[in-house]
């Protein structure tokens, strides 16, 4: 049978952390016809597949020769058996299942045994306090998951990523010396590198790095519940810029260079990504003025909460800023107590509209990063005439 799909996994084995872990695939379609490519996790060698999940989009229009990445999370229950266990990512054409099909390599993760804890000799009734900690939890409601990933380690800041530098083709490296971080940005497309370095400070804002390339008013966030990923806000002649990072890349290309004289048709639209790294979907329209933003955000626990608000624009006020979209305060409409998140900044990128860069403010106070990518190629109406963006098909 021939091959239809090439699945490479970014690494043979995963290390679980507090019981969860991410697999990254790059996948190629060697098929000579476009297809809906969907992508499957498999379990393998006693793991659940409710353990597994593909990242969103798992089902992706791919051309031929195309090459995309996948990711897939893995989140191992407690009380689960030491022992060596693995997955693989499938995958198959939509409308013809039963041929163009194929199986990746297997990627292997070990759960180790448990500590047990030590018996309590007090005789303080403990399950009271475990009872009123879960009454807690179901009171406060869907908003906890906030802040169940307080702080991260200066390990998980490491690495090699790849990205979107305001919608350029970037790459950023990441080293730790003791409790400094060594940043090496590149911008491919121009051929330009920038080194940087920031002190990693822990605590509750472990995750995010002050002008870390020594430029007032940028801020690097890195995602608290998914590490491969980094939002980061520049600023040049201070107007503020986007940028994307992870270390899986980014197969979607740029997209058509932002037009701020046409800001209206580069907002409408529906745009898929993270929230400092759980699952969102970002939805704007445009009314006159105003960016109206629906944003629904997905839990760990598979709970999903909408939030919806809107924020005006000065379309007078200075063209080359209509990119950016600040103060959007978007309340929660799902939820008997409503909850407040806002979007301290917006910014699609203007080498390529595709993307776009966020700046949060949780329910719980946190700040966190945001990326999106659009969800279809925008077509704008320009003259009475329906007119196509020619796409910037460098790649990554």
């Amino acid at each position: 049978m021939p091959n239809y799909y090439e699945i490479s996994p970014t690494d043979d084995n995963l290390t679980l952390r507090d019981g969860k872990a991410s697999a990254s695939f790059t996948v190629r379609y060697v098929g000579d016809r476009t297809v809906e490519a969907r992508a499957q996790a498999i379990a393998l060698k006693g793991a659940k597949d409710d353990w597994l999940e593909v990242q969103s989009p798992s089902t992706r229009k791919m051309e031929p020769d195309q090459t995309q990445n996948f990711e897939a999370s893995v989140k191992v229950p407690p009380g689960t058996a030491p022992g060596d266990y693995a997955l693989r990512l499938d995958m198959v054409s939509v409308d013809n299942t039963d041929e163009e099909y194929d199986q990746g390599p297997p990627v292997s993760f070990k759960v180790k045994e448990s500590a047990e804890p030590e018996p309590d000799t007090s005789g303080f009734p403990w399950w009271i306090v475990t009872v009123v900690a879960v009454v807690l939890v179901l009171a406060i409601g869907g908003g906890t998951w906030w802040a169940m990933r307080a702080s991260v380690s200066v390990e998980e800041w490491t690495g090699e990523y790849s990205g979107r530098l305001d919608g350029r083709n970037a790459s950023l490296g990441i080293e730790a010396e003791g409790d400094t971080l060594k940043l090496t940005q590149t911008d491919k497309d121009r051929g330009a590198t920038d080194k940087g370095q920031a002190k990693y400070t822990g605590g509750d804002k472990a995750h995010i790095l002050e002008n870390p390339f020594d430029s007032d008013g940028e801020v690097m966030i890195l995602h608290r519940h998914n590490t491969n990923l980094i939002s980061m806000r520049g600023k040049w002649e201070g107007v503020s810029f986007g940028r994307v990072f992870s270390k899986s890349g980014f197969e979607r290309v740029a997209g058509r260079n932002f037009e701020p004289d046409r800001w209206r048709e580069f907002w409408r639209g529906t745009f898929e990504g993270h929230t400092d790294g759980l699952s969102s979907r970002l939805t704007a329209e445009v009314n006159d003025d105003e960016v109206k933003l629906t944003l629904s955000v997905t839990s760990p626990d598979g709970v999903e909460t909408t939030y919806e608000g809107s924020a005006p624009m000065e379309p007078d006020s200075n063209r080359e800023s209509m990119h950016v979209l600040e103060k959007a305060t978007l309340t929660s409409k799902d939820e008997e107590e409503s909850k407040t998140l806002t979007i301290k900044e917006l910014l699609i990128h203007t080498w390529g509209s595709n993307y776009m860069t966020g700046i949060a403010k949780t329910p719980e106070g946190a700040t966190v990063g945001q990326i999106f990518v659009r969800d279809e190629e925008i077509v704008t109406t320009f003259r009475g005439e329906i007119e196509r963006p020619q796409l910037n098909n460098s790649g990554d």
